[in-house]
């Protein structure tokens, strides 16, 4: 009641972790707008960055895109790339997404307020949805490849729990990793 009764044209979201109701959405005439830790429609859904390096993706980025019901199925506005470099930490490609978000939203801001922001549909089966994560997901399991152990332990770094092991009882995290050549 309280944002209907602002009034609003927009609503902004900037990685907010919870879906709006389809009533707060319909709030601002002028549309509901996401900003998104990823080149929609690839990884919607929760921590996306994290997810493309557990991946091995070697580019991600931000997307800015209209609320709906559903999530992250809007049309896009938008999009900023960054690359995701083989040493780079979940935090190291979430800061690069950061600055991505805001370059985006300073050339998309304009157009929005002047009605004349591009809209493009997204073809959903081009792309994946992926749940949250859990300290658990950080789990080593060490008969998979190097390449795999090592983007899991890269996506899970500090600040993140950290990728572990369990070894003779005890618990030993892997807060980084180096893969080298054999």
């Amino acid at each position: 009641a309280r944002v209907r009764a602002a009034r609003p044209d927009f609503l902004f979201s900037f990685y907010y972790r919870s879906m709006l109701k389809p009533a707060l959405l319909d709030c601002a005439p002028r549309g509901a707008l996401n900003m998104h830790g990823s080149l929609l429609p690839k990884y919607r859904g929760r921590v996306p960055v994290n997810w493309a390096i557990i991946h091995g993706e070697r580019e991600t980025g931000a997307t800015l895109h209209y609320m709906t019901a559903k999530p992250d199925a809007g049309d896009i506005v938008g999009r900023q790339a960054v690359a995701i470099l083989p040493d780079n930490t979940a935090k190291d490609v979430f800061d690069k997404v950061t600055a991505a978000a805001a370059q985006l939203l300073d050339r998309q801001l304009p157009t929005l307020i002047a009605g004349t922001a591009p809209r493009s549909k997204k073809d959903l089966t081009q792309g994946s949805y992926c749940g949250g994560r859990k300290p658990e997901d950080g789990r080593i399991d060490w008969a998979q490849p190097a390449q795999r152990v090592y983007n899991l332990v890269r996506a899970v770094a500090p600040p993140y729990p950290g990728a572990f092991t369990d070894q003779q009882g005890e618990r030993f995290i892997v807060a980084r990793a180096r893969l080298v050549p054999v």
